[in-house]
């Protein structure tokens, strides 16, 4: 089938940005004035560019693109033919040729800066010669190199639509929710499999032999799922890889745009800059590449408009004319981080303070004794902006706002910070190298699980109760030596129903970059690995909410927005602002012991600490205690007439209305196989009564309670 007018303009489109991208290196190795024979070759290679370039344009009627590409070709022939240098001012016009043949072929309306380019060049061409001496090389300069022919088995290029890239990844996502699922599944086989073992061993030996066979098939089947599940794991991990690597495209990709957006902005703002960009052969997903290109090229913008100051004003300084912005990456774990930075005047705290007093964010006193932390957050709010004027640059309030956005959609970070010295400004972006799958953290809150995205957690611990207070009409809980730390209720922000806190609050301290929360939550399910999913189109905007994974069990869970949690939207009001943490005196427990002893001096200790106390003298008359009875928490001996309390908690945990129902064993059997008899048996804690003092068993309670 032949390709469409659109096909061609697309292709045609891809390949000169390509080209391009490739004649700003060469641009970039010229201006460093190589020898002799690097000289010869990238000339040679500048040329080549623009004359396919011209080829290209003929082809699809881009009359002017060609007579652009036409004139730079004119004007490079005298400096190939002769190996010579180009001086810094026909750089310059080469640079900006290649940004109006890159404007022309983007629909851009630059036609008449574009022939105003080409009759220059052609002016300077008969006037004067524009190159410089090489360096002495005692050499002819060599005939031209012949194109180089593709080496024998040289890999071919095929281009793939991101649609289809996206459809591959979310084949990943059911894989790996496949795996986890089969994972779940074999435990429950297992699980099985042991339990009729350990009731044969309890069955007259007719009945075992008659069984024997069956617990055999049973076993085998066991080993085969086992063998099964290993080998759909290689294969998850296989094609994980596969489309992880088909994903990442190199980050040095992007480095001649951000190199031709800096020039082109250092000519309109008339500043001079040194671009330098250290990305190494890093890689990154492509949906992510091509999402934070127009936010990092607002970086740079920043750092022009803003950040650098004119020569004059830096030599006033002290400093050299001419600024540095820098790009640099480096690989951290599974994430990227990015760090955009140069050496100009830095952020002014001062006007910053002064235009969120104007726009209502801060009140005078509050303004002056704000830190830095507070002052540099403002940079993101919506709107904010401390330019004096509007330009064609900045000053209309956009910007940071949609920087942070963009990255926190991709479950990353922004941070402003000062550079070295004090001098400049560098922008830190913390960004994964792959969406193909995420590392969360899964936690339940209102009775439904969500991931938070392990990039956006500092650290998670568990609160008591009196510590939170209210601050400034906010709820926070006391830091020592630091700022109090702001809580939120996940399922307030969910919008979802909350039951009656804990004595001891799960916090999950999650960060932007710059400011911190404490996001209390019912319950840590334990670290994942997933695929987030989009939601559809008529759930898309569920605010807090930025996707969806599907879990072991095959149920959905919630991928939490962090930059949600800190903006204007999920702020505390009167009608949904999380309850302080109740008292916890009515909550009731079980104990369980043989010995009266034992059991009178628990029952006194828990009594004491405000608990409702009932006790049972072994196992059976626990569970007849707890089918009449409710209770919060149990305490057992081990070792008990009729029901010891290994088979009490296997009975609990194999129960609907038992199975989370907090179990404590105290015993004097101590042996490392007894505690792991009780581990396995489902006990949430293992307290020796030889060294069983007060404290530790009311801490243990506070911790499960």
């Amino acid at each position: 089938m032949l390709p469409t007018d659109q096909d061609l303009l697309a292709t045609f489109r891809e390949e000169v940005a390509e080209a391009l991208d490739e004649f700003h290196q060469l641009l970039d190795a010229l201006a460093l004035k190589p020898s002799h024979g690097e000289l010869r070759n990238r000339l040679q290679g500048a040329f080549r560019i623009v004359h396919n370039v011209k080829g290209a344009a003929r082809a699809v009627g881009h009359g002017t693109t060609e007579l652009l590409a036409h004139a730079l070709e004119d004007a490079l022939v005298p400096l190939r033919d002769a190996v010579q240098q180009p001086t810094a001012e026909f750089l310059a016009e080469l640079r900006r040729g290649a940004t109006l043949i890159q404007g022309l072929t983007d629909g851009n309306p630059v036609e008449d800066a574009a022939l105003d380019l080409v009759q220059r060049v052609a002016e300077r061409r008969a006037s004067t010669s524009p190159v410089q001496p090489a360096p002495a090389s005692g050499a002819t300069p060599a005939a031209e190199p012949a194109p180089a022919e593709p080496a024998a088995g040289a890999r071919a290029l095929v281009r793939v639509d991101t649609d289809r890239l996206d459809r591959l990844m979310g084949f990943g996502g059911e894989y790996l929710a496949l795996l986890s699922q089969r994972t779940t599944s074999h435990a429950r086989w297992e699980g099985l499999a042991e339990s009729f073992q350990d009731a044969l061993k309890g069955m007259p030996e007719p009945s075992r032999r008659a069984l024997a066979p069956v617990a055999r098939q049973l076993d085998a089947l066991v080993q085969l799922d086992r063998k099964q599940l290993r080998h759909l794991g290689q294969l998850t991990g296989s094609f994980g890889t596969a489309i992880k690597t088909l994903r990442m495209q190199p980050l040095a990709r992007v480095v001649p745009l951000w190199r031709r957006i800096v020039f082109e902005i250092a000519e309109q703002v008339n500043k001079q800059v040194q671009f330098t960009a250290d990305v190494g052969d890093l890689e990154i997903d492509r949906q992510i590449l091509d999402g934070m290109r127009d936010p990092l090229m607002h970086l740079l913008r920043n750092a022009l408009d803003h950040g650098v100051e004119p020569p004059a004003e830096r030599q006033a300084a002290g400093k050299s004319p001419t600024a540095a912005v820098t790009v640099r990456a480096r690989s951290v774990g599974t994430q990227l981080e990015i760090l955009i930075s140069d050496d100009g005047r830095g952020v002014d705290l001062t006007a910053v303070a002064r235009r969120a007093v104007e726009r209502g964010l801060l009140d005078a006193s509050a303004a002056s004794t704000a830190d830095r932390a507070l002052l540099v957050g403002l940079l993101f709010a919506p709107g904010f902006s401390t330019a004096t004027q509007v330009s064609r640059l900045s000053g209309r309030g956009v910007g940071l706002d949609v920087v942070r956005s963009r990255v926190t959609e991709f479950g990353g970070t922004v941070t402003v910070e000062p550079g070295p010295g004090g001098c400049g400004t560098t922008v830190r972006l913390t960004l994964p190298a792959s969406l193909v799958s995420t590392k969360g953290l899964l936690v339940e809150a209102g009775q439904e699980q969500y991931a938070l995205p392990l990039a956006a957690i500092a650290r998670t611990t568990r609160v008591p109760a009196e510590r939170v207070s209210r601050a400034n009409g906010a709820t926070v809980v006391e830091r020592d030596g630091r700022e109090p730390l702001p809580l939120r209720w996940l399922s307030s922000v969910m919008d979802a129903p909350r039951g009656p806190d804990p004595a001891l609050l799960v916090v999950v301290q999650v960060t932007d970059g710059h400011r911190e929360l404490g996001l209390v939550v019912d319950r840590l399910l334990g670290e994942a690995e997933f695929v987030t999913k989009r939601l559809p189109w008529n759930v898309g905007r569920v605010p807090g909410i930025a996707g969806a994974v599907v879990l072991g069990d095959g149920t959905v869970a919630g991928v939490v927005d962090v930059g949600h949690l800190f903006s204007a939207g999920a702020r505390e009001t009167s009608g949904d602002a999380p309850k302080l943490p109740e008292a916890r005196s009515s909550r009731s427990i079980l104990v369980v012991d043989d010995s009266h002893t034992s059991r009178t001096l628990m029952r006194n200790i828990l009594n004491a600490a405000g608990y409702q106390v009932a006790v049972a003298v072994n196992g059976a008359e626990a569970l007849a205690a707890l089918e009449t009875g409710s209770y919060d928490l149990v305490v057992s001996d081990v070792e008990m007439p009729r029901l010891d309390g290994i088979e009490l908690t296997r009975t609990l945990r194999g129960r609907d209305a038992t199975r989370a129902l907090p179990v404590i064993l105290v015993t004097s059997l101590e042996r490392p196989e007894d505690v792991a008899a009780g581990a396995a048996a489902g006990a949430d804690e293992y307290i020796i009564k030889g060294r069983f003092e007060q404290r530790s068993l009311l801490d243990a309670v506070r911790r499960l309670l």
